[in-house]
């Protein structure tokens, strides 16, 4: 990405599936020391969005995801909430609604996560609005 205009991004966004990614690309943008923020995306019953706030790793879900690949009812230990800046509770509604958006915009049939992970894209700014009035971004 160096050669393009904003070789670093203001916000990546991604969605929670075994915890591994986010870890892996959070640890990363830390090691580097980039000013990109790392938003992870959750659907609405799993556990990893509970546990990011309380850190309670005994937390679990008795009903599972809709949302296929993403959202489990327990958290995985690959799982790394200390390098995560802000995470966002997808309701299921929020996902199919964006799901669909995007399927008009692309004119193709975008999966149900690709829905929760372009939800969360529409929602940058409202975080960013609510982590700068917390002065933590």
């Amino acid at each position: 990405m160096q050669h393009e205009p904003y070789p670093v991004p203001h916000t990546l966004i991604m969605s929670a599936g075994t915890g591994v990614t986010s870890a892996t690309l959070g640890r990363y943008i830390r090691y580097q020391g980039f000013s990109t923020q790392l938003l992870v995306v959750d659907p609405q019953h799993p556990m990893f969005f509970d546990y990011w706030h309380q850190r309670d790793a005994s937390l679990t879900s008795t009903r599972g995801s809709l949302i296929e690949g993403i959202g489990r009812p327990r958290v995985e230990p690959s799982f790394m909430p200390d390098v995560i800046d802000e995470m966002i509770k997808v309701p299921d509604g929020a996902t199919l609604a964006a799901m669909l958006k995007l399927e008009k915009i692309l004119g193709r049939k975008p999966g149900a996560s690709t829905g929760t992970n372009f939800w969360g894209m529409m929602q940058v700014r409202n975080v960013y609005r609510r982590l700068t009035s917390r002065a933590c971004w």
